[in-house]
């Protein structure tokens, strides 16, 4: 081999210079708007500073972690800040002290089993149990393991004071909460052991009518489990976690899917929707920084603008220039903001309850029709039968805000998805959808003190811009937001803003795959029982209150799964609408090619440009979304495709074996003479009554 050395002069003098050539090439095509825009990651090397900030616990609540006063990525109007930690990117928070998320979270086995340990032993002993693993096994001292204890809300007691809450770490504002856990876990085992040993109790409620209890608790645990496996290392890691040190109740809610996820712009957490947006970034290797895009009207900008609350905007002279035209961040935060940010619907929570209290009063209804006393009959079984009605209310109502939220999830991701494709095609996305709502109605001023009545008018009419009147007035009128894909920039900032919006919340997304998965095997395991009962009477003998509450328990649960499915199955299935609109813009755009003999040469080059372009963000979109070939399609279940296979597979599957105990229940009933009339309503024979 011929080495640099023994060749002429001229010829290596040739080679460094297409070398150097090569080099400046490619370094000047990195550098391009739209390199730096679809690889964000490598466009922000350089921007950021190594974070070598593992804990810092003398920073007050609500300020960044030392050392972030030097370069770093951040808007003017947001308070997230980007770091460079190791090999990745981080998102921190400048609300939660030391908190940030990391582009893609992983599941931590580690958490996911001890947590599973933590929950399932009850108060006070896992107490106990926490204080002993996170020293002696994970080496924590006793202070961080009394803080893991508190936060993981365990307690060896209840706690009624200032003074023994700090002590056991509280979180605060948290205190009712810890002390109803407790009485509820010690309450439950307590009542279910006397069901067992207790003739007294097992006279008016049997062992087999704690199932559903049960099951709801372990399911409840799982949850939690699935919860801390899924936390992002700012919060669990066993070398500076925020979990072992002090924290608020609003850097607590951020964690939770009830508090957080389910309202994510409320007030305790102004910043959660912007760190989240800086994260899916990040996972989605995406910088919207320097795109823009058209999107049809002066007043259909203006009102993304408004709605993007300041995050990603762009200079007033940029503007008063063109003015249609958005930042990428200002559509993304616009879209995030009204679709992914729309909290749960205020009706949901009474239903929940409502269907929460039906599933308690099966056990009492069931005792009633068969002539046995609904709530026990000596003072230990009401006591019994009492805390089995409100353990049967609380952890059904626990469940069910989660199997909930994961269909909400998928609704809010939907939404934002449907309104970003209807952008691309006439007549648009409504400007009404992006209008801010219209202020409360004026109180009626006290005739007592005309002074007051005029400061409140005063007040009343500076309750909203006259741009938000204007902008309101435009959506009625029927304005839209409208881009023409046609253009090279709007479709870039098009397709990149649709990548990042499917990112968004997926750590939440993976949390709540892993609930969906819980709860089928919950609505499975009450089915199966269900089944059970029936095909082993002979053997085991139940009463009515048992089979009702199982049977309820597996038709709700599993009506809520397929609920989930379904809507994480509607967002893929938008995925091949998408594709034939892009596919009919290529068709008309082959045409005008064809039609552009005789035109100017750069006619025709703008025209096959374009074309390849919305040639790459079609492919694009069925590379990475499709539910046949995409890399990453919506997914439930944790790796299954949503699709309606998916929903028809949870039915006909819960619905067979319910089927089947049903059939066998009315065989026994009609040809071999069981029912429920024995003894406290007991499923028997009538030779063996």
């Amino acid at each position: 081999m011929t080495s640099q050395s023994d060749l002429p002069g001229a010829q290596r003098n040739n080679r460094w210079r297409d070398v150097v050539t090569s080099t400046n090439f490619v370094n000047r095509l990195n550098k391009r708007k739209s390199f730096k825009a679809v690889f964000g990651q490598r466009s922000m090397r350089g921007k950021v500073d190594l974070d070598d900030v593992v804990r810092d616990e003398t920073a007050a609540a609500g300020e960044a972690p030392s050392g972030h006063d030097e370069k770093r990525v951040k808007d003017e109007d947001s308070d997230v800040v980007v770091r460079r930690r190791g090999r990745n990117f981080v998102v921190y928070s400048c609300q939660a002290r030391n908190y940030f998320l990391e582009p893609r979270v992983e599941f931590k086995p580690s958490q996911f089993l001890r947590t599973a340990v933590y929950e399932l032993v009850p108060c006070p002993l896992s107490y106990f149990v926490v204080l002993f693993a996170e020293t002696a096994v994970f080496g924590h001292s006793l202070r961080e393991a009394r803080q893991a204890a508190g936060c993981r809300q365990k307690l060896p007691m209840p706690v009624f004071n200032g003074a023994a809450a700090k002590f056991f770490c509280v979180v605060p504002g948290a205190g009712f909460f810890v002390n109803m856990a407790f009485v509820n876990e010690v309450s439950l085992f307590t009542c279910f052991l006397a069901s067992i040993y207790s003739p007294e109790v097992r006279k008016y409620i049997e062992p087999m009518e704690w199932a559903t209890v049960i099951i709801l608790y372990v399911c409840r645990s799982l949850v939690i489990s699935s919860k801390y496996s899924l936390l992002p290392e700012s919060w669990v890691s066993d070398r500076g976690g925020k979990m072992y040190s002090p924290l608020t109740g609003e850097e607590f809610g951020r964690t939770l899917v009830g508090i957080a996820w389910s309202d994510p712009k409320a007030e305790t957490h102004t910043d959660f929707l912007r760190q989240e947006m800086a994260r899916a970034c990040l996972e989605a290797d995406v910088d919207l920084s320097e795109l823009e895009i058209d999107v049809g009207s002066a007043v259909a900008a203006r009102a993304l603008r408004l709605s993007a609350r300041g995050v990603g905007a762009r200079g007033d002279e940029e503007v008063q220039k063109t003015p249609s035209i958005v930042s990428g961040k200002e559509l993304l935060a616009a879209i995030t903001d009204t679709h992914i940010g729309a909290p749960l619907p205020g009706a949901l929570f009474p239903i929940i309850m409502v269907l929460a209290l039906v599933n308690a009063s099966v056990a009492p209804a069931c005792r009633a029709a068969v002539g046995a006393p609904a709530f026990g009959g000596s003072p230990a079984s009401k006591a019994c039968a009492a805390f089995h009605f409100w353990l049967s209310f609380m952890l059904f109502l626990n469940n069910m805000v989660f199997t909930s939220s994961m269909a909400w999830n998928f609704h809010r991701q939907g939404s934002a998805i449907k309104a970003l494709n209807a952008m691309m095609h006439y007549p648009g996305e409504p400007v009404a959808t992006f209008a801010p709502p219209s202020p409360p109605p004026k109180k009626a001023p006290k005739k007592k003190s005309v002074r007051v009545a005029v400061s409140n008018d005063a007040d009343a009419s500076d309750e909203e811009s006259s741009e938000s009147r204007e902008i309101r007035a435009a959506g009625e009128a029927g304005e839209t937001v409208l881009v023409d894909l046609k253009c090279p920039d709007s479709c870039l900032c098009w397709s990149l803003v649709r990548r990042v919006i499917r990112k968004i919340g997926s750590p939440w997304t993976r949390r709540l795959n892993l609930f969906s998965i819980i709860f089928l095997l919950c609505a499975f395991t009450s089915a199966m029982i269900f089944l059970l009962l029936f095909y082993g009477a002979e053997r085991k003998t139940h009463r009515l209150a048992t089979s009702a509450s199982l049977f309820y328990l597996a038709c709700v649960i599993s009506f809520m799964v397929a609920v989930t499915v379904l809507e994480g199955s509607l967002v893929n299935d938008q995925v091949p609408k998408v594709r034939v609109r892009l596919k009919r813009e290529m068709l008309a755009m082959s045409a005008a090619i064809a039609q552009s003999q005789g035109e100017a040469p750069e006619v025709e080059r703008q025209l096959r440009a374009s074309h390849r372009l919305l040639k790459s963000a079609e492919a694009h979109i069925m590379a990475e979304e499709d539910v046949a070939v995409g890399s990453q399609p919506v997914q439930v279940f944790y790796e299954v495709p949503a699709t309606p296979a998916a929903v028809t597979f949870v039915i006909s599957t819960l619905v067979s074996i319910l089927l089947i105990a049903v059939q066998r229940t009315f065989t026994m009933i009609e040809s071999e003479g069981w029912a429920y009339d024995g003894d406290m309503g007991e499923f028997a024979r009538a030779d063996d009554m």
